[in-house]
């Protein structure tokens, strides 16, 4: 005599509609914002001397690689977040440098100056409606 009831428990996986695809070299930063595939903004720009003063990058010098990618999503984020701020979307975080997206994933580094990056990205993520992957 007891009644049973039987629930299906799915998560709902929104679809990826904005990628961020990001990159560094020793010399500069570079970014592409795909919409459904299409790019839709790109940015490639030097290192700044504020970046050289600021966190002591040398110019040419792959030591600061990680840390130039980790700067170069920063760069991507500001340039582009107005888009989507109060939008309910998925967003991927593309790189190739595991060492950034491991910092933002974990929203820490051992390298203080990745750090301070890395805060500034988690702070700016905190202010949309969307879900971020990496």
């Amino acid at each position: 005599g007891s009644l049973a009831r039987q629930y299906k428990v799915s998560q709902h996986r929104q679809r990826v509609e904005l990628e961020l695809v990001f990159d560094g070299s020793p010399w500069g930063y570079g970014g592409v914002l795909l919409f459904r595939g299409v790019v839709q903004s790109w940015f490639a720009v030097p290192i700044s001397t504020h970046d050289v003063y600021h966190f002591g990058i040398v110019i040419g010098e792959s030591r600061y690689q990680a840390l130039i990618e980790t700067i170069a999503i920063l760069i991507g984020v500001r340039l582009w977040l107005p888009r989507w701020r109060d939008e309910r979307v998925a967003i991927r975080v593309r790189s190739d440098s595991q060492a950034a997206l491991g910092a933002l994933m974990k929203e820490r580094s051992p390298n203080p100056h990745m750090n301070a990056v890395v805060r500034e990205i988690a702070l700016d993520f905190a202010k949309g409606k969307y879900r971020v992957d990496f």
